[in-house]
This record gives C-alpha cells, structure tokens and sequence, in this order.
C-alpha cells in the first residue's frame, strides 16, 4: 500500500524516563476527532511504531493517549509525508487516584526520631 508513513511512540515521565505502564490505549485522530487508529493494551516501555496514511490523504493527526496509571495527554499535531518516519515522545503526569504514595508509619519510625517525634 502506497502513501504511508510511520509514528514511533515514546511516553516519557517528568524526570525524562521511560514510565512503566501496563495497560496503555492510543487513538490517532484527525483534527475532526475520526479515529484513524486504535490500539488497547498496549505496554509501555518499549516503544510503539504505527503504519499511517500520509499526506493527502491524511494531514493534522494526534494522539490521544489514555494511560491506565497517568493523566490523559494528547500530542501536537503532525502530518506525516510518504515514507516519513516520525518519532514522538509524549509526557506523562501520574494520576493521583492511581498511586499510593510510600512512607514510613509515624509507629515504625525509629528511635533517631523521638526528639522530633515529641516537638511535633
């Protein structure tokens, strides 16, 4: 098939590592919302490379990522040209309803904390 072109997709988090998320959908859509493509399920790292129509037939696509663990986030809009491979990396925000942040219990710090324990 004639007049396609290839997206690779990297999600990246704040500190610029890849993130690891498990249960990842992508949607690439035109600038009128039709879905050109959907992939459920995906797992991220590694990346993920899609087959695309290319100028004309397509122009002014995005990505819609819907991660389970992180924020929803769209990327800027591209045309892809035959035969162009394009490379997007797209910045995840954790999702604060899907994470539980790690500490100690007040109860199970250690001794080295009493003094502050009994000032607070």
């Amino acid at each position: 098939m004639g007049n396609m072109g290839t997206l690779e997709l990297n999600l990246s988090d704040v500190s610029g590592k890849p993130p690891v998320e498990p249960n990842c959908t992508i949607e690439i859509q035109r600038l009128d919302d039709t879905t050109m493509l959907r992939a459920d399920r995906l797992q991220f790292p590694p990346s993920h490379t899609f087959s695309l129509p290319a100028f004309p037939q397509a122009q002014n696509l995005h990505c819609v990522i819907t991660p389970s663990l992180y924020r929803i986030v769209q990327s800027e809009f591209f045309t892809l040209t035959d035969g162009q491979s394009k490379s997007e990396t797209a910045t995840v925000l954790r999702d604060p309803e899907k994470w539980r942040p790690r500490f100690t219990a007040w109860s199970a710090l250690s001794t080295r904390f009493d003094a502050i324990k009994t000032v607070l």
